[in-house]
């Protein structure tokens, strides 16, 4: 009984072994696409005015990227980044807001 019990348990294991190694290549396949998105995303975030430039140098560098892994990692920090320029320019803005608002009511 301890045999198929081992037999069972070295079965499993390479099967298992096999059907994580293949989802993990398709992961990693997917990883370009994934980037792509991100990158969608984060000049979604940015001022209208920004938004072609941003996407131009950052699909550039996406292509620049010597691994797929290293794609989703820059695509990652672009999608934080972006999320840190959009909060400042919605804070410049409202300062420029306040500044005319202050002109108009002093003048």
């Amino acid at each position: 009984m301890d045999l198929m019990t081992s037999i069972f348990g070295v079965v499993v294991a390479m099967v298992g072994g096999l059907a994580l190694n293949i989802l993990a290549n398709d992961l990693y396949d997917r990883c370009p696409r994934v980037a792509r998105w991100l990158i969608d995303r984060a000049v979604a975030r940015l001022p209208s005015d920004t938004q072609d430039r941003f996407y131009e140098e950052w699909t550039a560098h996406l292509l620049d990227c010597p691994t797929k892994l290293d794609q989703v990692r820059h695509a990652l920090g672009v999608w934080w980044a972006a999320g840190q320029i959009g909060s400042r320019s919605r804070e410049d803005s409202n300062l420029k807001w306040y500044l005319y608002l202050d002109k108009r009511s002093t003048a």
